[in-house]
């Protein structure tokens, strides 16, 4: 198969399209070229008239396509912004004490450490999860932001629960 994308004034346009695209949705724009090319390849595949079409359609076609996917990530990342949190995250632990400290039935049990041994014993992803809970993310927001299931949100909060009444915080 040649490559249809052999045309400068074409490239121009794909060069301009990915600017446009880049700025409005903040993604990278190397990113976005890639995207319109692949789009415009994968368009050529199945159909090899496509590339005999005005090169504007063309561009715009491939724009629509990878301008949708840009937007989508981008409302993805506004909507659920959980990150993981590092090893030893003090705003984790913060969190946790205010949160177990409101209804504080442990008045013997330091707390703070034994939040702090509490996280030692999770996995990052369980930390990523204890974060999102802490948060006020419900376990189906959790699991759409972290691309697991439900289910799985239920497995790391039991593990968090397990951590916690292993240290004598457990309900």
């Amino acid at each position: 198969m040649n490559n249809p994308i052999e045309s400068k004034s074409l490239t121009r346009r794909i060069r301009g399209a990915a600017h446009n695209i880049a700025r409005r949705y903040n993604a990278d724009q190397d990113d976005v070229e890639q995207d319109l090319i692949l789009e415009i390849l994968q368009a050529y595949a199945t159909d090899s008239n496509f590339i005999t079409q005005p090169e504007e359609q063309i561009v715009n076609y491939a724009a629509n396509r990878a301008g949708w996917q840009a937007r989508k990530e981008l409302d993805h990342d506004r909507k659920y912004h959980i990150s993981e949190p590092p090893a030893h995250d003090a705003s984790l632990e913060t969190s946790l004490v205010e949160f177990l400290g409101a209804k504080n039935p442990w008045p013997q049990i330091d707390l703070q450490l034994a939040v702090k041994q509490a996280l030692s014993t999770l996995t990052p992803r369980d930390r990523q999860i204890a974060q999102a809970v802490a948060t006020g993310y419900s376990a189906d927001e959790i699991a759409e932001a972290c691309g697991c299931s439900r289910r799985t949100v239920y497995n790391h909060r039991a593990a968090i629960s397990d951590a916690l009444t292993s240290v004598g915080l457990g309900a």
